[in-house]
């Protein structure tokens, strides 16, 4: 009866061993206090890669002082060109590579970066860089690793990939040219129209920030020479400082640019297009993990956890300090998208991948509307690819990685001439845009992350109601992704500056669920 059953299917068992020491053994361990001075090593060793971090910044900082990067001209006049084609674009990427390899040039030049990746980093630059006396402690501890070197080999490994000069995104180059070059030259283009309609704006600024900008003048801070300074985190922090204020030891906050802005805007009510907020720039690589320093490697017991979470949920989400205040993001998200006539939808994207397929099932219960709509109106555009004699690999090429972002109003337009079937039709007859689609996503996500937690609050301990929470937490950022661009292209600055800074408050999600996972 059973015979038709037995060899069917694989059968796949785990096999746990555990080596426990015992008689003359165990007791040679405990005399020899080999378990207790393997503990002590790996807290040792925490600590060692620890300062290695803190060595790396410091390496960071001074062998990017003084770099003046050549080409910044002509990368700005065609970051700015619509469409590229592809003579252009080659020469865009052209320059991304010799502007990454000028920052890499920086690196090669400092003296101490032959040892960066070697076990003389432990033996001979980190006791250098430990010299005050205050890092005694410090000292003996890296120096217990003289002859353990080899620990570090994989950690060396992966710090040695920020300084590469490919166009990755662990890369110090991919950050500095791909994103904070990309956002100080939409800010820059913003600042020249604040300048043009409300240039006392600036000056108000100037006013409140007088000693905290280290000398500099908000208008010279937008002028492509400075882009040099903010290599290092230093100018960094003071470029984002002059966005976004600061608060002093006693508590008073000082208004940056930004917060200026707002109170202007509001004050003459004034469209956030003709009047845009500016976006700080990205954290120097390393010294962004100081932001996640409330992240643990992992949890020591229960109470850790839920703290944890319970931090995210309130300093990520319902009360998040940015240029704005303290703020929900929740209800920022939804203010944002409900503001489209502020922006011009076609520097506002969604991304050309599984988001796009996914967004199309749930407007029109049919993943492929949005992606025909959008070939139909390209070959309506250029008659001449009609004429290709194999139109699926034209099809497959317009949706490959020179399209892989599509603005909003490109979406709209292709739908409203779009031919559809008449199920799409029917569920088009309760379509209001994407925006609006957007805003009804959030609004949802929003509403089931307030609701978990307050579940989750009342019992902390069930672990259903703690997945629920952060399937929720990661819900509301999925909602929203497709619309965060990391692409360097011209972006409306007044939709992405406030967008990204709210989004981006969201990214400790991916790793904090992880963590809770494993424990």
């Amino acid at each position: 009866m059973f015979l038709g059953f037995i060899n069917k299917y694989q059968l796949s068992k785990t096999l746990r061993f555990e080596l426990k020491p015992i008689g003359k053994t165990l007791e040679f361990i405990e005399q020899k206090g080999l378990i207790v001075e393997d503990e002590a090593r790996a807290e040792d060793y925490k600590r060692v890669k620890e300062l290695i971090d803190k060595y790396h910044k410091e390496f960071i900082h001074q062998a990017l002082s003084g770099i003046r990067l050549d080409g910044l001209d002509r990368y700005e006049e065609l970051f700015f060109i619509q469409n590229r084609d592809e003579k252009t674009q080659k020469e865009f990427e052209k320059l991304q590579d010799d502007l990454r390899k000028q920052i890499v040039a920086g690196f090669k030049a400092h003296e101490a970066f032959k040892n960066i990746d070697k076990k003389e980093l432990i033996t001979v630059e980190l006791p250098k860089f430990l010299k005050d006396e205050k890092d005694k402690k410090d000292r003996e501890i890296v120096k217990k690793f003289d002859s353990f070197t080899t620990y570090f080999t994989g950690f060396h490994e992966n710090r040695k990939n920020i300084y590469s000069d490919k166009a990755q995104h662990s890369s110090i180059g991919y950050r500095v040219i791909h994103e904070n070059l990309s956002i100080f030259l939409a800010n820059k283009r913003a600042f020249e129209l604040v300048q043009q309609n409300f240039p006392e704006i600036a000056q108000i600024a100037q006013d409140s920030l007088l000693e905290h900008l280290e000398g500099g003048v908000v208008e010279d801070m937008f002028e492509l020479d400075y882009f040099s300074l903010t290599l290092t985190q230093k100018y960094k922090d003071i470029y984002n400082t002059m966005l976004g204020g600061k608060v002093l030891e006693d508590g008073t906050k000082v208004q940056g640019l930004n917060e200026h802005i707002n109170l202007y805007r509001q004050k003459y009510n004034i469209e956030k297009r003709k009047l845009p907020n500016l976006k700080a720039l990205h954290k120097q690589i390393l010294s962004d993990r100081e932001s996640m320093s409330w992240l643990h490697e992992s949890f020591a017991n229960r109470d850790e956890l839920n703290s944890t979470v319970e931090k995210f949920y309130k300093e990520s989400i319902v009360e998040f300090a940015c240029c704005d205040g303290v703020v929900d993001i929740t209800e920022k998200f939804v203010e944002t998208l409900s503001d489209d006539s502020n922006y011009d939808l076609s520097k506002v994207f969604v991304k050309n991948d599984i988001s796009l397929t996914a967004i199309s099932q749930e407007i029109f219960k049919d993943y492929r509307v949005i992606k025909d709509a959008l070939w139909q109106k390209h070959l309506a555009d250029n008659p001449k690819a009609t004429k290709s004699k194999d139109i699926t690999v034209d099809e497959e090429k317009y949706f490959s990685r020179k399209n892989s972002y599509f603005s909003i109003s490109q979406i709209e337009k292709a739908l409203n001439k779009a031919e559809l079937s008449d199920e799409a039709k029917k569920e088009k007859e309760n379509y209001k845009g994407l925006f609006d689609f957007f805003k009804t996503k959030v609004a949802e996500s929003s509403k089931a992350v307030k609701e978990n937690f307050t579940d989750w609050q009342n019992n902390k301990e069930d672990k259903k109601l703690t997945k629920s929470l952060l399937d929720s937490m990661l819900n509301l950022q999925r909602a929203i992704k497709p619309l965060f661009v990391k692409a360097e292209i011209d972006k409306d600055i007044a939709f992405y500056a406030s967008f990204d800074t709210y989004f981006e408050s969201l990214s400790g999600i991916v790793k904090l669920y992880d963590k809770v996972r494993n424990f």
